[in-house]
């Protein structure tokens, strides 16, 4: 199996990591913006907009997914269960669903957030703020570990747990996590 979307998320979370030496990661600075929250913002959303495109590309292959909204439309009828997954950062006592607010014709925040700044950077920069930087990131994870639960199963030619096909990937619990039960036990 190639892991080269599991390994691009670690490096983005690797940058949250060394943009919280800056900026603690709590509720009170959630408006706080900055180049770098900018420069992981627009790698961490266009991730998230590669893996759904494959992911509902896999769920649906006759399906059309030329946008979010097409996205919502196959992750909402073949696998509703990833809209309501919460992730935490354990160690800044953060949990939260990222994909909580996003509803058909109605994307998540932080989506709406990525395309302002990507589209209008000069009027819309303090949308790359840490909240929205925290709901791309968290939901791009989510997003990562459904695309390798896939890959797994067609692999071996059945569904199988999450955690199993999860075990794959390096086991390490970075700073962002899934529910604990979508993890492997070792």
């Amino acid at each position: 199996m190639n892991f080269t979307h599991w390994r691009y998320f670690v490096l983005i979370e690797k940058d949250l990591e060394k943009t919280s030496r800056y900026i603690e990661i709590c509720e009170d600075n959630y408006s706080t913006y900055s180049n770098q929250i900018a420069h992981s913002l627009m790698a961490s959303a266009s991730e998230f907009d590669v893996l759904a495109k494959s992911i509902c590309e896999k769920l649906n292959p006759t399906g059309t997914h030329g946008s979010i909204n097409q996205y919502f439309e196959t992750i909402n009828a073949f696998a509703p269960d990833v809209l309501g997954t919460e992730i935490s950062l354990p160690r800044f006592g953060i949990s939260f669903s990222p994909l909580g607010d996003w509803k058909k014709g109605e994307p998540p925040g932080w989506w709406t957030a990525y395309n302002k700044v990507k589209h209008h950077r000069d009027t819309e920069f303090k949308m790359a703020n840490l909240c929205n930087l925290l709901g791309s990131i968290g939901s791009l994870l989510i997003i990562c570990a459904k695309f390798y639960h896939l890959e797994k199963a067609a692999e071996i030619g059945s569904d199988i747990a999450v955690s199993s096909a999860l075990s794959d990937l390096d086991g390490s619990v970075g700073l962002v996590q899934l529910p604990s039960n979508w993890y492997y036990e070792w």
